[in-house]
């Protein structure tokens, strides 16, 4: 049997501030590699490392990403890890995820008589609402997000009339009325809401880590059992504020069931209640770890590139090859039928902006990943 680790890091966390301007995205990033071919990727880092960093005493993207010639040595290195490790992440985009957090508040059937309890599962009806709220409601998303800040019933009951505000001014009368159904529970909601995201140590479901992470160890679950592999143990960086909250995570997941069961969204995507290829999670110190700064450099990179990509900004030539590696980590994942390397929480602009932008999509067809490294993975 053929055994895996996963170095992770990620980029952009700034806890419960979801409408930061200068941080408009959380990535979580993992290079996952053989394990007895592990010693040849961190010797790879170190080798970068010492030839184009030897003062430093780690490699980080903010720091390392600025300039043209960081930029260029990041790329030439995800190339060459290519041939040992196959990167995997996850974008978050926050005004969007604080979108999708407003369906799930107030157009939940249990607090909403308006609402039939079979929305639950309609995942893909619940994304399109949340992207209205994204291009319409701006004022009552940023209430929203400031009622996350200082939780109180008075300021989610406001945040309510916001958004339902927003929405009849911008002609969605109905669904403001839909909308308006939470008004009777507000009390039932708060409880529920805010007992439920203080229920986790040093506040961590006031973020975005803590999701990102749930849905990023099923990616890595769904991939790796799909293609024979059985025992993947994951090491993270240090992080004091999720050291408790991230294995108490995992073990929801990995904890022995009587049954497992893998619940099915109308949309087809699959949520699984039990994990069996990922055994494990530890924690390490990035300065100790090269394949841990290798996912920090990843992750930061795949932050400014989808931060610029949304505020519009031109892109540099490393950045634009950059974008050709994304590219081909998207478009690997729509091609593998389920077994994806990466997953979007985001909003249908930025979808676009993303596949659109400088028109990187029309270099590529879905079958081409030749921009994409790690696929070797498969051979395994």
């Amino acid at each position: 049997m053929t055994n895996y680790n996963l170095y992770c890091d990620e980029s952009g966390n700034s806890g419960g501030n979801f409408l930061d301007e200068q941080q408009p995205f959380y990535v979580l990033v993992g290079w996952i590699v053989e394990r007895n071919l592990s010693y040849r990727a961190k010797n790879r880092v170190t080798f970068f490392k010492s030839e184009h960093y030897p003062n430093k005493d780690e490699l980080k993207g903010v720091e390392i990403l600025k300039g043209n010639i960081g930029q260029h040595n990041a790329n030439n290195l995800f190339k060459e890890l290519g041939e040992y490790c196959s990167p995997f992440f996850i974008i978050a985009e926050k005004k969007y995820c604080l979108a999708a957090k407003i369906v799930e508040t107030y157009l939940d059937p249990i607090h909403n008589d308006f609402v039939p309890t079979s929305h639950t599962w309609m995942n893909k009806e619940r994304k399109k609402i949340a992207d209205l709220l994204y291009n319409f409601c701006n004022e009552g998303i940023r209430d929203f997000g400031s009622t996350y800040k200082n939780p109180s019933l008075d300021n989610l009951s406001k945040s309510l009339k916001m958004i339902i505000n927003d929405l009849s001014i911008n002609g969605f009368s109905e669904l403001a009325d839909i909308f308006a159904g939470a008004y009777d529970y507000m009390e039932d909601i708060y409880k529920e809401e805010f007992s439920m995201i203080d229920h986790m140590p040093q506040k961590a479901m006031r973020s975005l880590n803590l999701p990102v992470f749930t849905a990023f160890i099923q990616l890595i679950e769904k991939f790796t059992s799909n293609i024979g592999i059985k025992n993947v143990k994951m090491f993270h960086d240090n992080t004091k504020q999720f050291e408790m909250a991230y294995p108490e995570a995992f073990g929801w997941y990995s904890r022995k069931k009587k049954e497992d069961i893998e619940f099915v969204l109308e949309n087809g995507q699959v949520i699984l209640s039990s994990l069996k290829s990922l055994r494990s999670i530890t924690f390490s110190d990035s300065k100790d770890s090269p394949l841990i700064q290798a996912a920090d450099l990843l992750a930061s990179f795949i932050n400014m590139y989808a931060t610029k990509t949304i505020h519009e900004k031109k892109l540099s030539p490393e950045l634009i090859k950059f974008g050709k590696f994304l590219m081909g980590g998207l478009l690997a994942s729509d091609q593998s039928g389920g077994e994806g390397f990466c997953d979007l929480i985001s909003s249908q602009y930025f979808k676009e902006k993303l596949l659109f932008n400088n028109g990187l999509i029309s270099e590529f067809s879905k079958n081409d990943f030749r921009e994409f490294p790690g696929l070797s993975i498969y051979k395994n």
